[in-house]
């Protein structure tokens, strides 16, 4: 870049007035660059201590003391709208170890099927008289016992009839029960056994194959693709469905998650797929495979949707919802959270300020949740304790960064 021209001074109070002109722009310089490279050194700092923390520290992002901090959310409802200078003071507490818990066994359900077993005496006869004892009481326990699960043979007989006494009628005969698989080997049961297997269980087709083997059954891997691909299939009407009711609702979940898988063009290598998660609590959840993450699967599932959708920072979802009048995006508050914890690292006494708050809303959820309230009795509970704190989250925001708070 080409520097202006620099004047020839006059006189000698020129130069010198000159000169003090030069430095005070190149001390001016100099304490902006210092500035731009502590904060990103400050900031290459934090990065590597997160990533060192992914890496070797704990998943957690629960504060050490964050139920004793709940108590202060009592302050905020008190008095829902204090002073803006008001600080949230968090207390310091002496960490005390936690008494051992005494393990309780819990009673086993009452759905499962009772097996008993019966101890009777070797010698009932009493050793002294020669009589046969009588019975005084009976002393039971249970244990929790597995049955092994077994492959059988199930085997269809269709018995033909025919009229002796009628020529020329035909005979009867039942018609073969429908078949997951026509003219296949496998069994309903199986089949559910290796689909939940792979996709519930997690478990790969080789580990199933081996499982069957010691059954004395040999099965191909091959053969058991076939018939996850050919149960995927039968299972589409139901997956059909599912996904209807979640559309005509107004009111989504969606996410989207990293998930590796084989490339099939390069035989032995592994390629980034993504999983977008589809749900609604209290109804199905669809689990939509997609190469990319881009909005070709969102813009397929949800373009009969109206309503609102609840999703994390990706900034697709933005685009989404600037793009469509009726959709409404909402965000989520265990995301909204994660920023301030990870902040902890950078300054721990503003950090705090904010978990203490969103601890409050999590508070307030808590006792909905132990309180066994209805949903409209949640909804007022909501109403009536969290915009006070909302109030004072938002107050707390535009001190930081006012120009950048949510108005």
């Amino acid at each position: 870049m080409a520097c202006a021209p620099i004047p020839t001074p006059a006189s000698l109070e020129e130069a010198v007035a000159l000169l003090g002109e030069f430095h005070r722009r190149w001390t001016s310089e100099k304490e902006l660059l210092e500035r731009q490279w502590t904060s990103e050194k400050r900031h290459l700092e934090l990065r590597i201590q997160s990533l060192e923390k992914q890496l070797f520290g704990s998943r957690s992002e629960k504060l050490p003391l964050e139920d004793n901090q709940l108590a202060l959310i009592g302050t905020v409802f008190e008095n829902p709208t204090p002073a803006a200078s008001v600080d949230v003071v968090v207390p310091e507490e002496p960490v005390t170890k936690p008494e051992p818990r005494k393990p309780v066994r819990r009673p086993l359900p009452e759905h499962l099927e009772v097996v008993e077993e019966r101890l009777e005496p070797a010698d009932k006869t009493c050793s002294h008289c020669g009589r046969e004892r009588c019975l005084v009481r009976e002393e039971c326990s249970e244990r929790l016992d597995l049955i092994p699960a077994k492959l059988i043979r199930r085997r269809t007989v269709r018995p033909v009839y025919a009229c002796n006494s009628c020529k020329d009628q035909g005979p009867v005969q039942a018609p073969m029960p429908a078949q997951v698989i026509e003219k296949g080997l496998c069994g309903p049961g199986l089949l559910a056994h290796v689909i939940l297997s792979k996709y519930l269980d997690h478990r790969p087709l080789y580990r199933v194959q081996q499982e069957l083997a010691r059954h004395g059954v040999e099965i191909t891997r091959t053969t058991l693709a076939d018939w996850v691909a050919t149960g995927a299939g039968v299972l589409e009407p139901l997956v059909a469905l599912i996904r209807k009711d979640l559309i005509l609702g107004d009111y989504l979940q969606v996410d989207e998650t990293p998930v590796r898988v084989m490339d099939p063009e390069v035989p032995g290598k592994a390629a980034q797929g993504w999983l977008w998660v589809y749900a609604r609590p209290g109804a199905g959840v669809i689990f939509d495979y997609q190469g990319n993450r881009g909005r070709e699967g969102p813009d397929r599932m949800l373009k009969d949707f109206h309503g609102t959708v609840q999703t994390d920072g990706y900034g697709l979802y933005e685009a989404l919802e600037r793009s469509r009048k009726d959709l409404r995006r909402v965000a989520c508050w265990a995301h909204a959270r994660r920023k301030f914890h990870e902040a902890l690292e950078d300054d721990a006494a503003r950090a705090r300020e904010f978990l203490v708050l969103i601890a409050g809303l999590y508070l307030v959820e808590r006792e909905a949740r132990e309180g066994g309230f209805t949903p409209e009795a949640r909804a007022a509970l909501r109403q009536e304790k969290v915009p006070a704190l909302l109030e004072r989250l938002h107050r707390q925001l535009l001190e930081l960064e006012p120009d950048k708070a949510i108005r």
